[in-house]
């Protein structure tokens, strides 16, 4: 699921939510809100900020951005 996922791959990367919530310049509640799967997964265009923020390879973005249209298509 792309919210563990993310949770895995920020974790790995030493950021906090804080941290990452301004490397992407979204809120903090909004990061929080992905983490826990309250928030419906974001854009393509942010999952490629959160890739660069959290420095994933390009496997690891592809894996992310997967798994967000995925869980997107469900949600509806």
């Amino acid at each position: 699921m792309f919210n563990k996922t993310l949770t895995q791959y920020r974790e790995r990367a030493g950021i906090n939510k804080t941290d990452l919530a301004h490397k992407v310049d979204v809120s903090l509640s909004y990061i929080v809100g992905l983490e826990s799967g309250r928030q419906k997964p974001p854009t393509r265009q942010l999952c490629e900020k959160l890739a660069r923020a959290l420095s994933l390879n390009e496997q690891e973005r592809n894996e992310l951005i997967e798994l967000a249209v995925i869980n997107r298509l469900r949600s509806t």
